[in-house]
């Protein structure tokens, strides 16, 4: 029997809800202020959003996703936040936490304190932890923009993934991959709008000096800017610019959203004018917003498919993820 408790490394002092901007990115949901979440959102620490400890509790309790004798490996991304505490039976299980010394430190001493002793290094998460190889389960509670093949390679066919994949306008949810004997892995998604901090490696670079954003080519659009406002049209638009990042600025008086890649050095900049039209501008080598409202235009006319009806594989060639087209 698999015996599964989430062990804080912080205990929360409330459940205070908070609202802030940083880097562009508003941060309102009260799953954001557990664990010292508001002080280290304050401080710049915390991209979005990290585990609660009541989500973290759910993925361990799942009994179709663990099962008796199951060998499980945890990769943890969360310095203030939770360790999930895993005891097997059968096997001694592995949870890699991806920070420095002290931080595990912490980790191992609050879950000694809880009576469970699971295996636990201090390394990339992001590699896995080869010498436990191979697991039946491996479970994230961290964001990543794409799945490691490194995990694909350290779960055995037949087993199972589980990790949240994020985007850098921070709409993510929680896959469940099934790792098939050619290398590859296929799954789905839970629902939920599940989010976790993203791993460090797969976090944005900071925006620095914002373009020019009167220069470039304007025209209509018939998307808003307040579009992107919803989680699944975000993540669909994510999947479009993956390298994007969105800011909401107020700019002679009005209000408007613009993506910024910047590492492609591309931009585009949403308004209403006077008249309500919609109007986009872009510079920059490529037309960001153009592959966004192809791609969110194209998911509304296959009827807008919740992201649980999603595909995902990933495999040597990388990571693909699909909805199902009407036509």
């Amino acid at each position: 029997m698999l015996d599964c408790t989430v062990v804080p490394l912080h205990v929360p002092q409330d459940e205070r809800r908070f609202t802030g901007q940083r880097g562009g990115v508003e941060g309102t949901d009260p799953r954001m202020c557990r664990a010292g979440l508001l002080d280290r959102w304050a401080a710049g620490e915390a991209q979005q959003v990290s585990g609660d400890v009541e989500g973290i509790r759910d993925l361990f309790e799942d009994r179709e996703f663990f099962h008796p004798a199951a060998a499980v490996h945890v990769v943890v991304e969360s310095p203030l936040g939770d360790v999930g505490g895993c005891r097997d039976t059968a096997r001694t299980d592995s949870a890699v936490v991806e920070q420095p010394e002290q931080a595990a430190h912490r980790a191992r001493t609050a879950l000694g304190q809880a009576g469970y002793a699971p295996g636990l290094v201090v390394g990339d998460g992001l590699a896995g932890y080869r010498k436990g190889a191979p697991y039946d389960r491996l479970i994230a509670t961290c964001g990543v923009l794409a799945v490691p093949h490194a995990w694909l390679e350290q779960t055995r066919p037949g087993g199972l993934i589980l990790a949240t994949l994020c985007g850098w306008m921070y709409a993510s949810e929680l896959a469940r991959l099934t790792v098939h004997p050619d290398g590859t892995a296929t799954g789905t998604f839970l629902g939920g709008q599940i989010s976790f901090m993203l791993a460090r490696p797969h976090t944005p670079p900071p925006l620095g000096t914002l373009p020019d954003l009167d220069l470039g080519d304007e025209r209509p659009t018939p998307l808003r800017g307040t579009d992107l406002d919803d989680w699944n049209t975000r993540f669909v638009a994510q999947l479009a610019a993956p390298g994007t990042q969105r800011v909401t600025l107020v700019r002679g008086g009005r209000t408007e959203q613009v993506l910024i890649d910047v590492e492609a050095g591309s931009w585009a900049a949403l308004r209403q004018d006077e008249v309500d039209r919609r109007l986009v501008r872009q510079g920059g080598p490529e037309p960001l917003w153009d592959a966004v409202e192809e791609h969110v235009t194209r998911w509304r006319a296959d009827g807008a498919p919740s992201l649980e009806r999603f595909t995902i594989t990933v495999g040597p060639e990388g990571q693909h993820i699909t909805w199902p087209r009407t036509g």
